[in-house]
Protein backbone atom coordinates (compact mmCIF):
# COMPACT_ATOMS: atom_id res chain seq x y z
CA UNK A 1 0.00 0.00 0.00
CA UNK A 2 1.42 3.02 -0.97
CA UNK A 3 0.00 5.80 0.76
CA UNK A 4 1.37 9.82 0.48
CA UNK A 5 0.53 10.54 3.85
CA UNK A 6 1.80 7.09 5.97
CA UNK A 7 5.06 7.36 4.25
CA UNK A 8 5.34 10.82 5.63
CA UNK A 9 4.52 10.40 9.20
CA UNK A 10 6.73 7.28 8.85
CA UNK A 11 9.76 9.47 8.01
CA UNK A 12 8.80 12.69 10.11
CA UNK A 13 9.47 11.41 13.66
CA UNK A 14 9.29 14.46 15.55
CA UNK A 15 6.13 15.59 17.18
CA UNK A 16 5.45 19.14 19.00
CA UNK A 17 3.43 20.29 22.02
CA UNK A 18 0.35 22.16 21.08
CA UNK A 19 -1.63 21.99 24.27
CA UNK A 20 -3.13 19.86 27.21
CA UNK A 21 -6.96 18.89 27.32
CA UNK A 22 -8.31 17.30 30.41
CA UNK A 23 -5.29 14.17 30.36
CA UNK A 24 -4.19 13.71 26.89
CA UNK A 25 -1.41 15.86 25.02
CA UNK A 26 -2.50 17.40 21.51
CA UNK A 27 0.94 17.88 19.38
CA UNK A 28 1.27 18.20 15.67
CA UNK A 29 4.07 17.10 12.94
CA UNK A 30 5.41 20.45 13.19
CA UNK A 31 5.21 23.61 14.82
CA UNK A 32 2.12 26.40 14.06
CA UNK A 33 3.96 29.56 12.65
CA UNK A 34 2.10 33.05 13.23
CA UNK A 35 2.76 36.45 11.20
CA UNK A 36 2.11 39.43 12.47
CA UNK A 37 -0.55 41.77 10.80
CA UNK A 38 -2.42 44.88 10.97
CA UNK A 39 -6.05 45.44 10.16
CA UNK A 40 -7.62 49.18 10.57
CA UNK A 41 -4.52 50.06 12.90
CA UNK A 42 -5.20 47.01 15.12
CA UNK A 43 -2.47 44.68 15.52
CA UNK A 44 -3.25 40.75 14.92
CA UNK A 45 -1.34 37.76 13.98
CA UNK A 46 -1.94 34.90 11.91
CA UNK A 47 -1.65 31.75 11.33
CA UNK A 48 0.93 30.35 8.08
CA UNK A 49 -1.07 28.01 6.47
CA UNK A 50 0.22 24.96 5.76
CA UNK A 51 -0.12 21.26 6.06
CA UNK A 52 -0.60 20.18 9.55
CA UNK A 53 -1.60 16.51 11.28
CA UNK A 54 -2.50 16.91 14.45
CA UNK A 55 -2.00 13.92 16.77
CA UNK A 56 -3.33 12.66 20.31
CA UNK A 57 -0.66 11.31 22.98
CA UNK A 58 -2.07 9.53 26.02
CA UNK A 59 0.21 8.48 28.86
CA UNK A 60 -0.64 5.54 30.88
CA UNK A 61 0.38 5.26 34.47
CA UNK A 62 3.84 3.43 34.36
CA UNK A 63 3.34 1.11 37.58
CA UNK A 64 -0.49 0.76 37.29
CA UNK A 65 -0.73 0.39 33.22
CA UNK A 66 -3.90 3.00 33.31
CA UNK A 67 -4.23 5.90 31.41
CA UNK A 68 -2.77 8.63 33.23
CA UNK A 69 -5.95 11.36 34.16
CA UNK A 70 -5.07 15.14 34.90
CA UNK A 71 -4.78 14.98 38.36
CA UNK A 72 -2.07 12.53 38.22
CA UNK A 73 1.39 14.03 39.99
CA UNK A 74 3.54 13.04 37.03
CA UNK A 75 0.99 13.95 34.19
CA UNK A 76 0.59 17.41 36.38
CA UNK A 77 4.22 18.58 36.40
CA UNK A 78 4.55 17.56 33.05
CA UNK A 79 1.70 19.71 31.69
CA UNK A 80 3.54 22.49 33.97
CA UNK A 81 6.59 22.36 31.96
CA UNK A 82 4.96 21.72 28.84
CA UNK A 83 2.92 25.06 28.92
CA UNK A 84 5.92 26.97 30.23
CA UNK A 85 7.53 26.27 27.06
CA UNK A 86 4.51 26.90 25.27
CA UNK A 87 3.18 25.48 21.60
CA UNK A 88 5.87 24.23 18.97
CA UNK A 89 8.06 22.29 22.02
CA UNK A 90 9.22 19.57 20.18
CA UNK A 91 8.70 16.24 22.43
CA UNK A 92 11.47 13.62 21.85
CA UNK A 93 11.18 10.11 21.69
CA UNK A 94 7.74 10.38 20.25
CA UNK A 95 6.44 9.80 16.91
CA UNK A 96 2.56 9.52 14.62
CA UNK A 97 1.45 6.31 14.28
CA UNK A 98 -0.55 5.42 11.45
CA UNK A 99 -3.58 4.50 13.61
CA UNK A 100 -6.37 7.04 12.96
CA UNK A 101 -7.39 8.60 15.99
CA UNK A 102 -11.97 7.67 16.16
CA UNK A 103 -14.96 9.53 16.66
CA UNK A 104 -17.48 7.10 18.68
CA UNK A 105 -19.28 5.70 15.42
CA UNK A 106 -15.45 4.70 14.68
CA UNK A 107 -15.08 7.27 11.91
CA UNK A 108 -11.18 9.19 11.34
CA UNK A 109 -11.02 12.29 13.00
CA UNK A 110 -7.92 12.91 11.12
CA UNK A 111 -5.81 13.03 14.05
CA UNK A 112 -3.31 9.90 14.90
CA UNK A 113 -2.53 8.62 17.42
CA UNK A 114 1.39 9.10 18.64
CA UNK A 115 3.11 6.54 20.47
CA UNK A 116 7.14 6.11 22.06
CA UNK A 117 9.37 6.40 19.15
CA UNK A 118 11.94 4.26 21.15
CA UNK A 119 12.43 1.94 24.40
CA UNK A 120 13.98 3.94 27.41
CA UNK A 121 16.78 2.08 29.53
CA UNK A 122 15.29 3.41 32.52
CA UNK A 123 11.38 2.45 31.29
CA UNK A 124 9.40 0.38 33.83
CA UNK A 125 8.20 -3.57 32.99
CA UNK A 126 4.64 -3.45 33.81
CA UNK A 127 3.44 -5.87 36.94
CA UNK A 128 3.06 -9.43 36.35
CA UNK A 129 -0.81 -10.31 36.81
CA UNK A 130 -1.23 -11.25 40.52
CA UNK A 131 -1.67 -15.07 40.99
CA UNK A 132 -5.34 -16.43 41.85
CA UNK A 133 -5.43 -17.89 45.15
CA UNK A 134 -6.41 -21.53 45.23
CA UNK A 135 -9.63 -22.56 47.06
CA UNK A 136 -8.49 -24.68 49.91
CA UNK A 137 -10.61 -27.81 50.63
CA UNK A 138 -12.31 -28.16 53.83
Amino acid sequence: MNNPLITYIMQNKQVYFRKITKSMIIVTDSPLETVACSIEGMAFKTRTQKQVTFGILCLVDAETGLPVREDHQDFKRLASKLLAKGPGTPIPGFRFSTAPVKDKEGKPTGMLWVEADEVFEDSITPPEPKAKKAKSAE
